[in-house]
């Protein structure tokens, strides 16, 4: 599909979504509304009360950001991103305020829900998108008895507002193609026909549609196509959540259904193998680190055991030695759509002992602008390498439509090698990638080695000149290797830093070493899950020497034994 049809794909898919916006307003008058609906929680509760609390208290914290502001209406905000915009008019903080559940909590639901309805309740385009009404429509639905209790008296323009989101997004899932969006307002509707309490006929129709989007979304020998491991989390929710409500239900799966439970068991292996030592998913291409305690739940009542995917998991690779953890980016980056979230991050890592992340990626950083998004998407912010100043991957310009541009991967690598070898000693990976070669003519390989004792993790980075090139570029001088290190991590660095002690809060220490470059210690930040601003870190960047032909530097990590060999992972005490 070519780039200037998808343009032109996206620029009539939105002149269709503002017609149905238009017209469900028009219709929806016609429509009696119920005066009462089936009071049940709906779905798995992933509130954070502490978040809550300062919500309470008047801070601004929307998709983990915290929003410094003095004003007293939510909806007045100019928010810095699509992710703060689809929390906000989602309804995300519906979640924190439910899970605190104080008087102070239901007061506060009532002031922002009253004031929601007054500024956007009968329809606009920037808070009735698809994605954004589905969330909606979930928050409220599954927090539906902390919403009646904070709005009391007047709950009942909110049977409306949910009568008018289930009119319009049973007309626009019609015109969206497959995909997260669409499966959340499949759930959507799935949770307002339980709600209403519809004819079972109805519902198992839209269950019908939702499993079908589920098949084209996620493959059951990949994943899906945009390879963000959180979003094959929140396919593995949304139809965990599913089964549980059929459950609940009392409904056996007819033939017409019966793929759900099969659909969710082929996600496990491919989501266990998408976790490192603490239970957090890679973050890579738009992801972070997912949910854990949903996703704990979830895979705890799946009752399906079994081993993790090791290889070829999504183009992850994933070793284990000892308490060593690595997972390895060796996949070509999606391309089209499926890279409108994509990172440049070949042959990139992330490693953990025992439950310690070590070496992480710097994460998702959309929610805090552009500049953030634009610099975590980019090689400099994962353990991998770029070719003198510049990044794997470029960015083109592929949508102004709405508030937010989108931008999709340019100079995507035509050839990636992976060669996986394990022997009684030692588990490792010979890898390659041409991302460079088209411009510049270089190879980028990479070979990754772990002692299956799980006390030395070693690499060798080298760029080759495979292709002569003829152009007007200035040809880099080096290359160099990045990393980043979790914000846990103490570094005591060598005066000549060759040698760099990397202590750990549970009193290990590792020994980072290097071989033909050059090091240096530099700034680096970490998109925390958990915190509402970028953590500082630090990061180590590794110099080649200059590059004609072929340049080379080689790394090590060795464990340092001065402890107990018992290790544990909790915080000494000191």
């Amino acid at each position: 599909m070519s780039f200037f049809f998808l343009r032109a794909y996206y620029f009539f898919s939105d002149i269709k979504l503002n017609f149905w916006i238009r017209v469900f307003l028009l219709v929806s008058g016609f429509f009696s509304f119920p005066q009462k609906i089936k009071k049940t929680i709906l779905a798995q509760q992933s509130g954070d009360p502490e978040i809550g609390l300062l919500l309470t208290r008047g801070h601004y914290i929307f998709s983990k950001v915290n929003l410094d502001l003095e004003i007293e209406n939510p909806w007045m905000i100019d928010a810095p991103s699509s992710e703060v915009d689809n929390c906000l008019h989602g309804f995300d903080w519906l979640n924190d305020l439910a899970a605190l559940g104080n008087n102070k909590s239901q007061r506060l639901v009532k002031r922002w829900m009253n004031l929601w309805y007054d500024f956007h309740g009968n329809g606009n385009v920037a808070s009735w998108g698809p994605e954004m009404t589905a969330l909606r429509t979930i928050n409220i639905a599954k927090n539906w008895v902390f919403v009646e209790k904070s709005l009391q008296s007047n709950v009942s323009f909110y049977f409306k507002t949910l009568k008018r989101q289930q009119f319009y997004l049973s007309r626009i899932e019609k015109k969206m193609t497959s995909g997260l969006a669409k499966a959340r307002v499949l759930f959507a509707l799935f949770l307002l026909c339980i709600l209403y309490q519809e004819s079972k006929g109805k519902t198992v129709k839209i269950l019908v549609k939702f499993q079908a989007n589920i098949r084209k979304s996620v493959r059951r020998d990949y994943g899906v196509r945009s390879r963000n491991p959180e979003e094959l989390a929140e396919f593995f929710f949304l139809l965990s959540e599913t089964l549980q409500q059929i459950e609940k239900l009392e409904w056996k799966l007819t033939n017409q259904l019966e793929n759900l439970t099969l659909q969710r068991d082929n996600m496990i292996p491919i989501l266990r193998g998408l976790r490192i030592g603490n239970g957090s998913l890679t973050r890579a291409h738009g992801g972070n680190v997912g949910n854990l305690e949903v996703l704990d739940k979830y895979l705890s009542l799946s009752g399906v055991n079994g081993p993790s995917l090791q290889s070829q998991n999504m183009g992850f690779e994933r070793i284990t030695a000892g308490r060593l953890t690595l997972i390895v980016d060796c996949g070509k980056p999606p391309k089209s759509l499926g890279s409108l979230r994509s990172h440049a991050s070949m042959l990139s890592f992330e490693l953990s002992t025992g439950q310690r992340p070590i070496f992480v990626n710097c994460g998702p950083g959309g929610a805090f602008g552009s500049a953030y998004q634009r610099y975590c998407r980019s090689t400099y912010a994962h353990n991998s390498c770029t070719l003198g100043n510049l990044s794997q991957m470029d960015y083109k310009i592929f949508s102004r439509r709405g508030r937010w541009t989108e931008e999709i991967l340019e100079r995507i690598p035509s050839t990636v090698t992976i060669d996986r070898k394990k022997t009684l000693e030692a588990t490792w990976l010979n890898l390659s990638h041409n991302s460079f070669e088209d411009l510049y003519g270089f190879t980028h390989s990479r070979k990754l080695l772990l002692l299956n004792s799980g006390k030395i993790f070693t690499g060798t980075d080298s760029f080759k000149l495979t292709k002569n090139i003829r152009n007007d570029f200035e040809t880099p001088q080096y290359f160099a290797a990045y990393f980043h290190l979790h914000p846990d991590v103490e570094l005591w660095d060598h005066p000549r830093l060759r040698t760099i002690i990397l202590r750990l809060k549970n009193g290990e220490h590792w020994i980072f070493e290097t071989d033909f470059g050059e090091v240096r210690i530099e700034d680096s930040t970490y998109i925390s899950y958990a915190i509402s601003s970028p953590i500082d870190t630090k990061r180590i960047v590794v110099l080649s020497s200059e590059l004609h032909l072929e340049a080379e530097i080689k790394w090590s990590l060795r464990r340092r034994e001065i402890f107990s060999r018992n290790t544990r992972d909790a915080d000494l005490v000191t």
